[in-house]
């Protein structure tokens, strides 16, 4: 497969976020009188963004918060997480290496994620990869999030690419049917926070390490 354009989710594929993310979901539930996630459980909900993972649980404990309430718990749930994105979050394996293997390819590179823009973009920046998107498509850039195709069909566009030409690498069945949808090929990485097994996803590929996108794509350090 050659893809000319390639659209990244950021949870599970591009950084290890987990260990944060369930910290900021677990100080809203307190506030609204619920027990903790466990780690799976937390893992499971990452690919739906934190505002509506906290709505979730919130449903499966009969936990209905409405109006200002559900507000007030959402916006410190969200507070919460904007005041810790890097404490334990990390980029995975071989992320560096391989973005810089596309870039000397040619390859334009653009995040499409369900989280907030302000903390894709501190992260990013944080763990010094910003340089590497030409766009970022994140929650409300567009109307619809992710599985629908929307937020993936303007990520490629804006980087002047073609969907035939283009391939989504994500780790969760959310990245894999939004890809589908938008015609274009999909990547899913084993190592994410998918439930179940990667291979089950209906992925056009499947791989183990971030190392081997640039081959699979062929943008490979020899081809590069």
């Amino acid at each position: 497969m050659r893809a000319d354009t390639v659209i990244f989710d950021v949870d599970g594929t591009l950084v290890d976020s987990a260990a944060d993310i369930r910290a900021a979901l677990n100080h809203g539930l307190a506030l609204a009188g619920c027990g903790p996630v466990d780690f799976e459980s937390s893992v499971r909900l990452i690919g739906l963004g934190l505002e509506r993972s906290l709505e979730c649980v919130l449903e499966q404990h009969g936990k209905r918060r409405e109006g200002p309430e559900l507000a007030r718990i959402r916006t410190a749930c969200l507070t919460y997480y904007d005041e810790h994105l890097v404490d334990r979050t990390r980029l995975y394996p071989g992320v560096v290496e391989s973005l810089d293997a596309f870039r000397r390819a040619g390859v334009a590179l653009g995040i499409c994620t369900n989280k907030r823009r302000g903390p894709t973009e501190r992260i990013l920046s944080a763990l010094g990869i910003a340089g590497y998107f030409g766009i970022l498509i994140a929650r409300g850039t567009v109307a619809e999030s992710k599985p629908h195709p929307a937020p993936l069909i303007a990520a490629i566009r804006a980087l002047g690419g073609r969907s035939d030409r283009a391939a989504m690498v994500g780790d969760s069945a959310v990245d894999i049917d939004c890809a589908r949808a938008a015609g274009v090929a999909s990547v899913a990485v084993t190592y994410g926070y998918c439930e179940g097994a990667a291979a089950d996803l209906g992925a056009d590929l499947v791989v183990e390490r971030f190392l081997d996108l640039p081959a699979v794509l062929g943008a490979s350090p020899q081809s590069a």
